[in-house]
């Protein structure tokens, strides 16, 4: 974030959206939620991509909590969730390990829109109850 500033790229949402891919592509969960915070205080629209894009960067890097917060935030916002987000969180929750990672299903039922509930029966997501 700190470079495009510097470098003066003009930060819009096609832009922030690629360098949001790229942070999730190297692992870099914390760069691509900082890049969503940075596109919000400068007005930029969040788009589906971009919520897709941040979510997936959280989950690749196990971040499944940030990508469930995520999620939710998205889902009170004006953000058009569609199932392939629905999907991307899913596979994020997916990921996790240990004690809490069953409750990740009461969660994202608690937080998905009806519309997007079919993504749950995906073979993986009922392999995990």
């Amino acid at each position: 974030v700190n470079a495009m500033v510097r470098e003066r790229v003009r930060l819009d949402t096609v832009t922030c959206n690629a360098a949001i891919s790229a942070c999730g592509k190297g692992r870099e969960w914390e760069q691509a939620l900082q890049l969503v915070s940075v596109m919000t205080q400068a007005l930029l629209r969040l788009s589906t991509v971009t919520c897709n894009a941040a979510i997936s960067a959280c989950g690749m890097a196990g971040e499944w909590k940030k990508a469930l917060q995520l999620f939710n935030a998205m889902v009170h916002s004006e953000v058009d969730l569609n199932m392939i987000v629905a999907s991307t969180v899913i596979n994020s929750c997916e990921k996790s390990s240990g004690k809490e990672s069953p409750l990740w299903l009461l969660s994202l039922l608690t937080w998905m829109p009806a519309r997007l509930l079919p993504a749950l029966r995906s073979p993986r997501a009922i392999s995990r109850v």
